[in-house]
């Protein structure tokens, strides 16, 4: 039987996650740990297309087949943190509620930003989200 490896406390993940530096670190190593275990696919739309990560799920929780944390917990085992200290920290920082670990890699206001800018002709300036922590 295989001994699970240990897993750092809520809050010593939360004061861990609180510095820049260890943020950022973090935040990198998840992102490219969901780069390659999610699936890349092209939006196109009728002025300009663009590439977004999916778990190939429906994100309802009606879905059995939807698992919206699983990479996020599989990395969080990876470097003993709580996983769920480091999604309130990551939701936190870049001020959004996610629902999945898939929209952690995807700039979807920045996405819905050109994309209204691209229907309507108009530019609605920088997006609101400024997480470009890689």
């Amino acid at each position: 039987m295989a001994i699970p490896k240990p897993c750092r406390s809520y809050e010593f993940t939360g004061d861990i996650l609180d510095h820049d530096g260890e943020f950022k670190k973090f935040f990198k190593g998840l992102a490219e740990f969901l780069k390659g275990k999610l699936q890349r696919v092209e939006v196109k739309g009728s002025r300009h297309n663009y590439y977004q990560y999916t778990c190939g799920q429906l994100h309802d929780r009606r879905n059995p087949d939807w698992k919206p944390w699983q990479h996020l917990w599989e990395y969080c085992e990876e470097v003993e943190f709580d996983p769920f200290a480091a999604k309130d920290a990551i939701e936190e920082r870049i001020g959004v509620k996610l629902e999945c670990d898939c929209q952690i890699v995807n700039n979807d206001i920045e996405n819905r930003s050109r994309a209204l800018a691209n229907a309507f002709g108009a530019d609605f300036g920088e997006p609101g989200r400024d997480y470009d922590f890689f």
